[in-house]
């Protein structure tokens, strides 16, 4: 759920981003031939899927660590228990 809200929020930042002159044009003139371009639409939508992806890939990179620290830490509490005696 949250995968999807996150790259929708991406997509449409960079799509207003690409397209900010043509809708600043459109708002002067409203006669303003044409509108965006397939390249105005095609790369913000690459470049949003390619943010999402590497934020999601990020945080699960840091979750797995945190989870490794943490049974690294369990770890040798329970083997420092044992060799104790």
């Amino acid at each position: 759920m949250l995968f999807g809200l996150q790259l929708i929020v991406n997509i449409l930042v960079f799509l207003l981003l690409f397209n900010l002159n043509w809708l600043f044009e459109k708002g002067k003139n409203p006669d303003y031939a044409g509108g965006p371009s397939s390249k105005s639409v095609l790369i913000p939508v690459i470049l949003g899927t390619v943010l999402t992806l590497l934020d999601v890939l990020r945080i699960q990179f840091l979750v797995q660590l945190a989870v490794l620290a943490v049974l690294a830490v369990v770890l040798y509490w329970v083997f420092s228990i044992f060799t104790r005696k």
